[in-house]
C-alpha cells in the first residue's frame, strides 16, 4: 500500500490553516458529528421531587395537569398532595430509597385505589 499523502500532512490538510494538531483525534466528543452552538450549562443535579416542589411553591393554585380524557384539571397543590399519598402508600408497602421496580401503570384512576 503506497501514501500519497504522509499523515502529518493530511492532518494540515483538513485543518484548512487552522491550528491543528498531527495526532488524529481521540476523545469520543472531539468525533462528534453535531456540536451545539449554545454554551455549556452546569446545571445542579434535581430530582423529579425538588422540581413538582419548587413548582407548587411558586404557583401552588395554578393549573399543573389537564387529563387529555375527561379534561379534570389538577392544581400544583392538588398534585404534591397526590404525589404525597403515592409515597405514604408506597413507604406502607416497604418501599424504601434504592428499591428498584420495573413496571407500567395500566390506569389513570389508581390513586383511587390508595389507602
Amino acid at each position: 500500500m503506497r501514501l500519497l499523502i504522509r499523515p502529518g500532512k493530511a492532518w494540515r490538510i483538513l485543518a484548512h490553516g487552522r491550528p491543528y494538531s498531527t495526532a488524529p483525534p481521540t476523545s469520543v466528543a472531539s468525533q462528534r458529528i453535531y456540536v451545539s452552538p449554545h454554551e455549556h450549562l452546569d446545571l445542579t443535579p434535581r430530582t423529579a421531587w425538588d422540581i413538582v416542589s419548587a413548582a407548587s411553591a411558586l404557583h401552588a393554585d395554578k393549573v399543573a395537569l389537564i387529563c387529555g380524557v375527561t379534561h379534570k384539571q389538577v392544581t400544583h397543590r392538588e398534585f404534591v398532595v397526590s404525589v404525597k399519598a403515592i409515597a405514604v402508600s408506597l413507604a406502607q408497602r416497604g418501599v424504601t430509597k434504592g428499591t428498584v421496580r420495573k413496571g407500567t401503570m395500566t390506569s389513570a384512576a389508581f390513586t383511587d385505589r390508595l389507602p
